[in-house]
């Protein structure tokens, strides 16, 4: 979070100056589909060593996008413009083609393509 907003107040809603959630692939590939507006949200709950700590993301069409984090009951709330949610699309879209060892314009291809299947059931 802090790398992305380096101006976020660190305070009584911010658990630590840094806090690091590791999404599987299955969420990574979630979150790439909620920053694209492929889906309306995405979560991932109980990780972290005592399986406290949670993210959310929600899809707020042109207006940005919506994050939640969560540690041990204490909540960070940020609000993505257009433009940050882009940078950070292009982030996590970079991580995912890693993962899948594809180029970055054929996970997003795959993340429409799938998403097409997806609604046409």
């Amino acid at each position: 979070m802090n790398q992305l907003f380096p101006d976020m107040p660190v305070g009584v809603l911010c658990p630590s100056p840094k806090t690091i959630i590791q999404l599987t692939k299955s969420e990574l590939t979630g979150l790439c589909g909620v920053l694209f507006g492929l889906k309306s949200e995405v979560k991932a709950s109980f990780h972290g060593e005592n399986k406290n700590k949670g993210m959310a993301v929600y899809n707020n069409g042109a207006q940005g996008a919506a994050v939640t984090i969560s540690v041990a009951g204490r909540h960070l709330h940020h609000f993505l413009s257009p433009d940050d949610r882009l940078e950070l699309g292009v982030f996590t879209l970079r991580r995912l083609s890693d993962a899948w060892k594809v180029t970055p314009s054929d996970t997003l291809a795959i993340l429409r393509q799938n998403e097409l299947i997806r609604r046409s059931q």
